[in-house]
């Protein structure tokens, strides 16, 4: 299921590099977190320079500008010492996030698909309850042993944002992402070497360098 339309995609690429007089390069960020079963709201750290940067994320350099177009949720059960040898998945998938008595519930982890996304650029809403429960897909073959995978595309799960959504390093940007909150909610594994993830990605465009070039609007 390809959500990314390619024209428009390449109109928007004219459109940055017309405005910033760079040109931008096709890009993403991904942010990580560990499940946890206490908290409601994630909060996804977006700049290299906060805090732990995990080996699997992608955050933005302060020098540089993202133009976001897509979003999406999705989760990964990985072993925190193997980064990379988990598969991100776009359902809760019961074969690669095996249900473990009193940490994690299949049902459970259904919570995080039903969740809102909040974006704040210095202290303004740029998103204030994107629906991200569409990034819940589950395509026509699911995976059934450890021995084969769900079917998946490049795009898989990315909602359209309708507009484009400028990160800048240089600006005061929270990423919230606000899933229900319920008492005995289980979606944190603590035994064993893997572990449950909740990621958030942005697919759109890189521009190096682009965080000192101001606030541009790109219309499409």
């Amino acid at each position: 299921m390809n959500t990314v339309d390619q024209k428009l995609m390449r109109q928007i690429f004219k459109g940055i590099a017309e405005k910033t007089g760079k040109t931008p390069q096709v890009g993403f960020i991904r942010l990580e977190q560990l499940a946890d079963n206490s908290k409601g709201v994630y909060q996804f750290p977006l700049k290299k320079s906060t805090g732990s940067v995990l080996a699997t994320e992608q955050r933005l350099d302060e020098n540089d500008a993202f133009f976001a177009t897509h979003a999406r949720v999705r989760l990964k059960f990985e072993d925190p010492a193997k980064p990379g040898s988990g598969v991100y998945q776009s359902y809760p998938n019961q074969t690669a996030i095996a249900p473990t008595a009193g940490e994690v519930v299949a049902a459970d982890l259904e919570s995080i698909f039903a969740s809102k996304l909040n974006i704040k650029i210095d202290n303004r809403d740029v998103i204030k309850a994107a629906d991200m429960n569409n990034s819940r897909v589950v395509l026509t073959s699911q995976q059934s042993a450890a021995s084969n995978h769900s079917e998946v595309d490049s795009y898989t799960g990315l909602i359209d944002l309708h507009g484009v959504i400028r990160l800048s390093g240089s600006a005061t940007i929270e990423i919230n992402l606000d899933t229900p909150s319920y008492s005995g909610k289980l979606v944190q594994r603590t035994t064993g070497s893997g572990r449950v993830y909740v990621c958030v990605d942005f697919y759109g465009f890189l521009v190096t360098g682009g965080s000192a070039l101001g606030e541009i609007s790109v219309n499409y």
